[in-house]
Protein backbone atom coordinates (compact mmCIF):
# COMPACT_ATOMS: atom_id res chain seq x y z
CA UNK A 1 0.00 0.00 0.00
CA UNK A 2 1.49 3.60 -0.78
CA UNK A 3 1.74 6.64 0.94
CA UNK A 4 -0.56 9.47 0.90
CA UNK A 5 1.38 11.94 -1.78
CA UNK A 6 -0.34 14.80 0.57
CA UNK A 7 -0.87 15.85 4.13
CA UNK A 8 0.87 12.91 5.57
CA UNK A 9 1.89 15.33 8.65
CA UNK A 10 -1.92 15.69 9.61
CA UNK A 11 -1.91 11.75 9.31
CA UNK A 12 -3.27 11.83 5.79
CA UNK A 13 -3.99 7.83 4.40
CA UNK A 14 -4.37 6.00 0.70
CA UNK A 15 -6.01 3.10 -0.34
CA UNK A 16 -7.01 1.38 -3.14
CA UNK A 17 -10.37 -0.01 -3.96
CA UNK A 18 -10.29 -3.00 -6.43
CA UNK A 19 -13.49 -4.42 -8.05
CA UNK A 20 -14.79 -6.86 -10.54
CA UNK A 21 -13.93 -8.56 -12.97
CA UNK A 22 -16.39 -6.69 -15.57
CA UNK A 23 -16.53 -8.56 -18.74
CA UNK A 24 -17.02 -6.98 -21.77
CA UNK A 25 -18.43 -8.54 -24.87
CA UNK A 26 -16.61 -9.22 -28.53
CA UNK A 27 -16.58 -6.00 -30.34
CA UNK A 28 -19.37 -7.40 -32.93
CA UNK A 29 -21.93 -7.27 -30.24
CA UNK A 30 -23.37 -4.50 -28.51
CA UNK A 31 -20.47 -2.34 -30.07
CA UNK A 32 -18.39 -4.16 -27.31
CA UNK A 33 -20.30 -2.15 -24.59
CA UNK A 34 -21.05 -3.48 -20.93
CA UNK A 35 -22.63 -1.24 -18.32
CA UNK A 36 -22.52 -2.64 -14.52
CA UNK A 37 -24.62 -1.05 -11.53
CA UNK A 38 -22.24 -1.94 -8.21
CA UNK A 39 -23.90 -1.33 -5.39
CA UNK A 40 -23.11 -1.22 -1.90
CA UNK A 41 -19.67 -0.62 -3.34
CA UNK A 42 -16.63 -0.86 -0.67
CA UNK A 43 -16.40 2.72 0.85
CA UNK A 44 -12.96 4.05 0.78
CA UNK A 45 -13.51 5.48 4.39
CA UNK A 46 -15.56 6.71 6.90
CA UNK A 47 -16.01 10.14 8.48
CA UNK A 48 -13.33 11.34 6.26
CA UNK A 49 -12.33 13.78 4.42
CA UNK A 50 -11.57 12.48 0.36
CA UNK A 51 -8.47 15.13 -1.33
CA UNK A 52 -7.22 13.16 -3.87
CA UNK A 53 -9.02 10.14 -6.11
CA UNK A 54 -8.17 8.22 -9.15
CA UNK A 55 -10.13 5.67 -11.56
CA UNK A 56 -8.12 2.82 -13.65
CA UNK A 57 -8.27 -0.24 -15.17
CA UNK A 58 -6.43 -3.56 -15.25
CA UNK A 59 -7.11 -7.15 -17.04
CA UNK A 60 -7.67 -9.66 -14.26
CA UNK A 61 -3.51 -10.27 -14.05
CA UNK A 62 -3.11 -6.76 -13.06
CA UNK A 63 -1.66 -5.23 -15.78
CA UNK A 64 -2.19 -2.12 -17.47
CA UNK A 65 -5.50 -1.72 -19.79
CA UNK A 66 -6.44 0.25 -21.65
CA UNK A 67 -6.98 1.40 -25.96
CA UNK A 68 -3.54 0.00 -26.61
CA UNK A 69 -5.09 -3.64 -24.92
CA UNK A 70 -7.94 -3.30 -26.89
CA UNK A 71 -10.50 -2.73 -23.08
CA UNK A 72 -11.59 0.74 -22.08
CA UNK A 73 -12.69 2.17 -18.93
CA UNK A 74 -15.52 4.09 -21.00
CA UNK A 75 -16.44 5.73 -18.15
CA UNK A 76 -17.24 5.04 -14.34
CA UNK A 77 -19.71 7.21 -11.78
CA UNK A 78 -19.77 6.82 -8.15
CA UNK A 79 -22.64 8.58 -6.15
CA UNK A 80 -22.65 8.74 -2.16
CA UNK A 81 -26.11 8.81 0.32
CA UNK A 82 -24.33 11.97 2.43
CA UNK A 83 -25.64 14.52 0.45
CA UNK A 84 -28.05 15.55 -2.52
CA UNK A 85 -27.35 16.26 -5.62
CA UNK A 86 -27.61 19.94 -6.14
CA UNK A 87 -28.26 20.42 -9.62
CA UNK A 88 -30.70 17.40 -9.87
CA UNK A 89 -32.35 17.51 -6.39
CA UNK A 90 -35.04 14.84 -7.89
CA UNK A 91 -32.94 12.37 -8.89
CA UNK A 92 -31.91 11.63 -12.80
CA UNK A 93 -32.36 8.62 -14.75
CA UNK A 94 -33.91 5.62 -12.89
CA UNK A 95 -31.25 6.16 -9.62
CA UNK A 96 -32.47 7.03 -6.04
CA UNK A 97 -33.29 10.88 -4.86
CA UNK A 98 -31.18 12.04 -2.80
CA UNK A 99 -28.00 10.31 -4.16
CA UNK A 100 -24.92 12.81 -5.00
CA UNK A 101 -22.38 12.26 -7.82
CA UNK A 102 -19.18 13.06 -6.22
CA UNK A 103 -16.50 11.55 -8.99
CA UNK A 104 -16.41 10.67 -12.40
CA UNK A 105 -13.93 9.19 -14.71
CA UNK A 106 -13.30 8.47 -18.45
CA UNK A 107 -10.95 6.83 -20.16
CA UNK A 108 -8.61 9.78 -19.83
CA UNK A 109 -8.64 8.84 -16.29
CA UNK A 110 -7.20 12.23 -14.78
CA UNK A 111 -6.91 12.57 -11.38
CA UNK A 112 -9.79 14.47 -9.22
CA UNK A 113 -6.99 16.58 -7.27
CA UNK A 114 -9.27 18.21 -4.53
CA UNK A 115 -6.30 19.73 -2.66
CA UNK A 116 -4.65 21.04 -5.41
CA UNK A 117 -1.42 18.89 -5.13
CA UNK A 118 -1.79 19.70 -0.93
CA UNK A 119 -2.31 23.93 -1.84
CA UNK A 120 -5.63 23.55 -0.96
CA UNK A 121 -7.52 22.45 2.30
CA UNK A 122 -10.22 20.92 0.90
CA UNK A 123 -11.90 17.54 0.20
CA UNK A 124 -15.04 15.70 -0.09
CA UNK A 125 -16.47 14.80 2.85
CA UNK A 126 -18.00 11.15 3.40
CA UNK A 127 -19.90 10.86 6.18
CA UNK A 128 -19.78 7.82 9.02
CA UNK A 129 -23.10 6.27 7.53
CA UNK A 130 -22.06 6.71 3.68
CA UNK A 131 -22.65 4.02 1.24
CA UNK A 132 -21.17 4.39 -2.18
CA UNK A 133 -22.82 3.07 -5.71
CA UNK A 134 -20.70 2.57 -8.59
CA UNK A 135 -21.71 2.97 -12.22
CA UNK A 136 -19.13 1.56 -14.85
CA UNK A 137 -19.08 1.11 -18.76
CA UNK A 138 -16.58 -1.00 -19.98
CA UNK A 139 -15.72 -1.09 -24.13
CA UNK A 140 -13.98 -4.17 -25.82
CA UNK A 141 -12.50 -3.57 -29.37
CA UNK A 142 -11.27 -7.05 -29.82
CA UNK A 143 -12.86 -9.94 -31.17
CA UNK A 144 -13.47 -12.07 -28.04
CA UNK A 145 -14.40 -11.46 -24.70
CA UNK A 146 -12.94 -9.39 -22.12
CA UNK A 147 -12.31 -8.85 -18.34
CA UNK A 148 -10.99 -5.85 -16.35
CA UNK A 149 -11.31 -5.03 -13.13
CA UNK A 150 -12.00 -1.24 -11.85
CA UNK A 151 -9.47 0.35 -9.52
CA UNK A 152 -10.12 3.92 -7.51
CA UNK A 153 -7.13 5.38 -5.56
CA UNK A 154 -8.43 8.06 -2.95
CA UNK A 155 -6.13 9.88 -0.34
CA UNK A 156 -8.26 11.34 2.85
CA UNK A 157 -7.93 12.51 6.31
CA UNK A 158 -9.54 10.47 8.70
CA UNK A 159 -12.34 12.09 10.93
CA UNK A 160 -13.73 12.51 12.99
CA UNK A 161 -12.15 16.02 13.62
CA UNK A 162 -10.78 17.77 10.98
CA UNK A 163 -7.21 19.71 10.75
CA UNK A 164 -8.00 23.32 11.60
CA UNK A 165 -8.56 25.27 8.35
CA UNK A 166 -9.78 22.38 6.46
CA UNK A 167 -13.07 22.80 4.29
CA UNK A 168 -15.63 20.32 2.91
CA UNK A 169 -16.76 20.76 -0.94
CA UNK A 170 -20.11 20.71 -2.79
CA UNK A 171 -19.88 18.71 -5.84
CA UNK A 172 -21.56 19.76 -8.76
CA UNK A 173 -22.32 18.00 -11.93
CA UNK A 174 -23.33 20.10 -15.25
CA UNK A 175 -24.52 17.85 -18.10
CA UNK A 176 -25.09 18.15 -21.69
CA UNK A 177 -28.18 15.82 -21.34
CA UNK A 178 -29.25 17.71 -18.17
CA UNK A 179 -30.47 15.28 -15.88
CA UNK A 180 -30.92 12.31 -17.96
CA UNK A 181 -28.22 9.46 -18.55
CA UNK A 182 -25.52 11.62 -20.20
CA UNK A 183 -25.11 10.80 -23.19
CA UNK A 184 -26.75 12.29 -26.63
CA UNK A 185 -27.18 12.10 -30.19
CA UNK A 186 -24.09 13.07 -32.12
CA UNK A 187 -25.80 15.43 -34.51
CA UNK A 188 -26.38 13.56 -37.92
CA UNK A 189 -24.49 14.77 -41.39
CA UNK A 190 -22.02 17.27 -39.28
CA UNK A 191 -19.08 16.95 -39.09
CA UNK A 192 -18.60 19.85 -36.59
CA UNK A 193 -21.32 20.77 -33.53
CA UNK A 194 -21.16 21.93 -30.31
CA UNK A 195 -24.26 20.94 -27.26
CA UNK A 196 -25.31 23.03 -24.38
CA UNK A 197 -26.86 22.01 -21.30
CA UNK A 198 -30.87 22.06 -21.58
CA UNK A 199 -31.23 23.91 -18.32
CA UNK A 200 -28.43 26.63 -16.90
CA UNK A 201 -27.73 25.93 -13.00
CA UNK A 202 -28.40 28.45 -10.81
CA UNK A 203 -26.53 28.75 -7.15
CA UNK A 204 -29.00 28.34 -4.61
CA UNK A 205 -29.42 31.87 -2.70
CA UNK A 206 -28.58 30.33 0.36
CA UNK A 207 -25.02 29.38 -0.68
CA UNK A 208 -22.49 31.71 0.80
CA UNK A 209 -19.72 33.31 -1.31
CA UNK A 210 -16.83 30.96 -2.21
CA UNK A 211 -14.83 29.36 -4.88
CA UNK A 212 -14.60 26.11 -7.54
CA UNK A 213 -11.48 24.82 -6.55
CA UNK A 214 -11.19 22.45 -9.05
CA UNK A 215 -13.40 22.07 -12.69
CA UNK A 216 -13.01 19.30 -15.10
CA UNK A 217 -14.75 18.12 -18.45
CA UNK A 218 -15.52 14.60 -19.82
CA UNK A 219 -15.86 14.29 -23.80
CA UNK A 220 -16.04 11.45 -26.60
CA UNK A 221 -13.98 10.60 -28.58
CA UNK A 222 -13.95 13.75 -31.74
CA UNK A 223 -14.80 16.35 -28.77
CA UNK A 224 -12.31 19.03 -28.63
CA UNK A 225 -13.31 21.30 -25.21
CA UNK A 226 -15.76 21.61 -22.68
CA UNK A 227 -16.87 24.62 -21.91
CA UNK A 228 -18.05 26.11 -18.63
CA UNK A 229 -19.66 29.16 -18.54
CA UNK A 230 -21.07 31.04 -16.07
CA UNK A 231 -23.44 34.05 -16.63
CA UNK A 232 -22.84 33.60 -20.30
CA UNK A 233 -19.23 34.01 -20.37
CA UNK A 234 -16.52 31.73 -20.23
CA UNK A 235 -14.53 30.57 -17.20
CA UNK A 236 -12.98 27.25 -18.18
CA UNK A 237 -12.14 25.48 -21.55
CA UNK A 238 -11.25 22.23 -20.66
CA UNK A 239 -9.25 21.36 -23.43
CA UNK A 240 -8.90 17.54 -24.79
CA UNK A 241 -5.47 16.59 -25.70
CA UNK A 242 -5.17 12.88 -27.79
CA UNK A 243 -2.37 10.16 -27.70
CA UNK A 244 -0.63 11.88 -24.93
CA UNK A 245 0.69 8.14 -23.93
CA UNK A 246 1.03 5.06 -25.79
CA UNK A 247 -2.21 3.54 -23.40
CA UNK A 248 -4.40 6.24 -25.62
CA UNK A 249 -3.10 4.47 -28.99
CA UNK A 250 -4.99 1.61 -30.48
CA UNK A 251 -2.49 -1.56 -30.62
CA UNK A 252 -3.48 -2.08 -34.54
CA UNK A 253 -4.05 0.42 -37.25
CA UNK A 254 -7.68 1.84 -38.43
CA UNK A 255 -9.53 0.16 -40.83
CA UNK A 256 -9.07 1.29 -44.47
CA UNK A 257 -6.10 3.31 -43.32
CA UNK A 258 -2.77 2.27 -43.89
CA UNK A 259 -0.63 1.75 -40.79
CA UNK A 260 -2.45 4.93 -39.04
CA UNK A 261 -3.05 3.75 -35.33
CA UNK A 262 -6.35 6.32 -33.57
CA UNK A 263 -5.14 8.17 -31.20
CA UNK A 264 -7.90 8.93 -28.24
CA UNK A 265 -8.12 11.32 -25.07
CA UNK A 266 -5.55 11.00 -23.05
CA UNK A 267 -6.22 13.80 -20.91
CA UNK A 268 -9.04 17.29 -20.48
CA UNK A 269 -7.39 20.15 -18.84
CA UNK A 270 -8.63 21.57 -15.58
CA UNK A 271 -8.92 24.87 -14.03
CA UNK A 272 -10.62 26.78 -10.99
CA UNK A 273 -12.91 29.62 -10.69
CA UNK A 274 -12.10 32.43 -8.05
CA UNK A 275 -15.12 33.81 -7.39
CA UNK A 276 -18.69 31.85 -7.19
CA UNK A 277 -21.70 33.47 -5.98
CA UNK A 278 -25.48 33.10 -5.50
CA UNK A 279 -27.94 33.76 -8.26
CA UNK A 280 -24.53 32.67 -10.22
CA UNK A 281 -26.12 30.69 -13.57
CA UNK A 282 -23.78 27.84 -14.67
CA UNK A 283 -23.87 25.57 -17.96
CA UNK A 284 -21.59 23.83 -20.49
CA UNK A 285 -20.76 23.47 -24.06
CA UNK A 286 -19.27 20.27 -25.43
CA UNK A 287 -17.57 20.99 -29.05
CA UNK A 288 -17.18 18.05 -31.86
CA UNK A 289 -14.99 18.13 -35.00
CA UNK A 290 -15.25 14.68 -36.09
CA UNK A 291 -13.29 16.17 -39.24
CA UNK A 292 -10.24 16.78 -36.65
CA UNK A 293 -10.39 13.61 -34.82
CA UNK A 294 -13.01 10.55 -35.61
CA UNK A 295 -15.84 9.86 -33.22
CA UNK A 296 -16.45 6.66 -32.12
CA UNK A 297 -19.20 4.49 -33.84
CA UNK A 298 -21.19 1.23 -33.36
CA UNK A 299 -20.75 -2.22 -34.42
CA UNK A 300 -23.61 -1.13 -37.32
CA UNK A 301 -21.35 1.87 -38.29
CA UNK A 302 -23.52 4.36 -36.87
CA UNK A 303 -22.05 7.05 -34.76
CA UNK A 304 -22.16 6.52 -31.13
CA UNK A 305 -23.56 8.69 -27.91
CA UNK A 306 -21.21 11.61 -27.47
CA UNK A 307 -21.14 13.39 -23.98
CA UNK A 308 -20.97 16.51 -22.28
CA UNK A 309 -20.33 16.68 -18.93
CA UNK A 310 -18.52 19.50 -16.26
CA UNK A 311 -17.86 18.63 -12.64
CA UNK A 312 -17.13 21.90 -10.52
CA UNK A 313 -16.48 21.30 -6.86
CA UNK A 314 -17.43 24.31 -4.99
CA UNK A 315 -15.22 25.46 -1.37
CA UNK A 316 -17.18 28.99 0.98
CA UNK A 317 -14.41 31.39 1.50
CA UNK A 318 -13.67 34.33 -0.80
CA UNK A 319 -11.23 32.69 -3.43
CA UNK A 320 -7.86 32.64 -1.74
CA UNK A 321 -6.51 29.15 -1.83
CA UNK A 322 -5.20 28.07 1.59
CA UNK A 323 -1.46 27.48 1.18
CA UNK A 324 -0.25 24.68 2.90
CA UNK A 325 3.58 24.61 3.77
CA UNK A 326 4.94 21.18 2.28
CA UNK A 327 1.99 20.11 0.14
CA UNK A 328 3.43 19.78 -3.22
CA UNK A 329 3.30 16.42 -4.45
CA UNK A 330 6.10 14.15 -3.97
CA UNK A 331 5.28 12.50 -7.14
CA UNK A 332 1.97 11.01 -9.24
CA UNK A 333 1.21 7.46 -8.89
CA UNK A 334 0.97 5.43 -11.85
CA UNK A 335 -1.97 3.54 -13.17
CA UNK A 336 -2.18 -0.07 -14.08
CA UNK A 337 0.74 -2.90 -13.77
CA UNK A 338 0.03 -3.37 -10.10
CA UNK A 339 -1.54 -6.31 -8.44
CA UNK A 340 -5.07 -6.47 -8.33
CA UNK A 341 -6.79 -6.19 -4.63
CA UNK A 342 -10.29 -8.16 -3.53
CA UNK A 343 -13.13 -6.63 -2.29
CA UNK A 344 -16.36 -7.98 -1.14
CA UNK A 345 -18.45 -6.93 -3.88
CA UNK A 346 -21.92 -5.75 -3.35
CA UNK A 347 -25.18 -7.12 -5.68
CA UNK A 348 -25.03 -6.30 -9.43
CA UNK A 349 -26.88 -5.61 -12.42
CA UNK A 350 -25.71 -5.82 -15.71
CA UNK A 351 -27.48 -4.05 -18.90
CA UNK A 352 -27.25 -3.78 -22.99
CA UNK A 353 -27.09 0.03 -24.76
CA UNK A 354 -30.66 0.27 -25.75
CA UNK A 355 -32.91 -1.75 -23.01
CA UNK A 356 -33.94 -0.21 -19.55
CA UNK A 357 -32.04 0.12 -16.84
CA UNK A 358 -32.98 -2.61 -13.99
CA UNK A 359 -32.05 -1.17 -10.77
Amino acid sequence: QKEASFFRSLGAKRVRVTSGPYEAPPNNQASGMAMFLERNSKVPCNDCLITWMQAGLTLENGSYANAQQGLWLHHGVQLETGSTDVVCPNGYENLPINWNRFFASGNERSATNLCLNGTSKTGYYLSPTSQIWTMLEVMNQTPHPMKGMLTIDYEYLPGPSFPPGFQKLKSVWLDVAGCGNSEVPAVRNASTFDLRSPTPWTVPKEWPAGRAVITAGHLHDGGTRLQLQRNGESVCDSTATYGGDPGYVDGTAMPGMDGMKMEHISHMQTCDVPTVKAGDVFEVQAFYNFTGRPGMVNDDGTLSPVMGIGMMYFAEGDGEVQKVEGGQREGMPVVGNEAKEGMERGSENQWRRGLEWRA
